[in-house]
């Protein structure tokens, strides 16, 4: 099963190429010029483009 990934900003852009090389698609938010954006900012585009989103929750949910 091939997995599109919509990676956030939060995580290393060297992960585009491990899921890459594990035969998944895979986007970086900075790449595709969505660096900075909320994650609620992102849905439409996660939608419009059937992504699944990767973030590192744990971070967020230790600053707050």
């Amino acid at each position: 099963m091939i997995v599109k990934l919509l990676i956030d900003e939060c995580l290393h852009t060297s992960l585009v190429n491990l899921a890459h090389a594990a035969g998944h698609v895979a986007d970086h938010v900075n790449y595709l010029g969505l660096g900075g954006s909320k994650d609620w900012q992102l849905i439409a585009t996660i939608r419009a483009q059937d992504y699944s989103e990767t973030s590192n929750f744990n971070i967020a949910l230790r600053r707050s």
